[in-house]
């Protein structure tokens, strides 16, 4: 095609397929694509039509997002922030899963900076609820499950756990219907998550469930359960197709191993994760 919108669009998306599979220097290269196209799309840019707006709108949006992540996961965090702020929420809530993609981003972590950590968390746990709750509310399990799985991390750590239970009484007993115990919490969210991708089918996301139920148990000491659920993480091997996956869950291996005081298999693990946190950034 030679509309530039879709040209815009098709670019963005090689985008987030390279930096799915840690192909970075790909990544830079269609990025670079999708800047020129921008540049030429604002040279004529008050002449779109109202659909090639929304079009741009959504192109724009996207682009925020996978440039964001791409320096999450890169760990350049301070442009990982600027990235995501460039998205008006307000703009994009007619698209739900943009939306949606946009509340997890936040909520997930480290885009958020003002303020003690307490009211860090706090914000995050609010846009991480508001996500699940119009996930829930519009059936959209992966996105519901996500929402989930970044709660479940949210709940791991004590001193937090306690003030965020404390402080979301009427979210916490919508999250746990059950009621198990405070303690557990976060390994139920994310065992309920895993349930969601797996319906779902998506199985990098199922390894992703895999490695924070994994660290749920590791957080209390139950390292015989960790490694299980992290052996089950790798049981795919079209995960191999994402080294940065790959790669965050021997890291946890290594550190799961050496709780248990195997360190034959904890150092070699931690040497896979090396060499493929050296190989992406090669």
């Amino acid at each position: 095609t030679d509309n530039q919108v879709q040209l815009l669009i098709a670019y963005v998306q090689q985008m987030r397929l390279c930096q799915r599979r840690s192909k970075n220097r790909e990544f830079h290269e269609y990025r670079e694509l999708a800047d020129k196209t921008l540049r030429r799309i604002n040279e004529e840019r008050q002449l779109l039509s109202q659909h090639d707006e929304r079009l741009l709108l959504y192109a724009e949006t996207e682009y925020a997002i996978v440039n964001s992540t791409y320096y999450y996961y890169v760990g350049l965090e301070r442009q990982s922030i600027e990235a995501l702020n460039d998205i008006n929420a307000n703009n994009i809530q007619r698209d739900t899963a943009q939306y949606l993609n946009y509340l997890y981003n936040v909520g997930a972590g480290g885009i958020i900076t003002e303020g003690s950590q307490q009211e860090i968390y706090q914000q995050e746990f609010d846009h991480l609820m508001r996500c699940f709750l119009l996930a829930r509310q519009r059936n959209l399990p992966y996105f519901a499950a996500n929402a989930l799985e970044a709660l479940s991390e949210h709940l791991m750590i004590p001193e937090y756990r306690h003030q965020l239970l404390e402080d979301n009484m009427p979210a916490m007993k919508f999250l746990n219907p059950d009621g198990v115990d405070d303690e557990m919490l976060a390994g139920y969210l994310a065992e309920n998550a895993l349930y969601l991708f797996e319906q779902f089918g998506d199985v990098y996301q199922i390894a992703g469930a895999y490695r924070t139920l994994a660290s749920c148990y590791r957080q209390i000491g139950d390292y015989g359960s960790a490694l299980f659920n992290l052996e089950q993480a790798l049981s795919d091997s079209a995960i191999n197709q994402a080294p940065d996956l790959v790669a965050s869950i021997r890291e946890q291996l290594s550190v799961a191993f050496a709780g248990i005081d195997d360190k034959k298999q904890s150092d070699f693990n931690r040497n896979l994760y090396l060499d493929l946190q050296e190989i992406t950034r090669q």
